[in-house]
């Protein structure tokens, strides 16, 4: 399910947050948490609504290419949701 369950999300968040440097004291990540899962999902909301229009405006939306298209490309809005929101560092590119 994209994206998945709001305590799957809070838990994962929590833990990009333990992970930041210097991390956010531990009694403020479950509102942080939340914040910012809040933020991710209106920031997804407008990508998935944007997708459904343009799909309806090309005329593909009840097709089955198009709905094939339309889940490949909420995938990779989700995944640009993340990206965003919880950026990460390679590990090998630290100082």
């Amino acid at each position: 399910m994209i994206p998945p369950l709001r305590a799957v999300r809070l838990r994962s968040i929590q833990r990009w947050l333990a992970d930041q440097r210097p991390p956010p004291p531990s009694e403020e990540r479950a509102r942080l948490a939340s914040e910012l899962d809040d933020q991710m999902i209106q920031a997804f909301e407008a990508k998935e609504a944007e997708l459904m229009q343009a799909s309806m405006n090309a005329g593909t939306w009840s097709t089955q290419a198009g709905m094939q298209t339309f889940r490949m490309d909420v995938l990779l809005a989700w995944e640009q949701v993340l990206a965003d929101f919880l950026p990460t560092t390679d590990p090998d590119s630290e100082d």
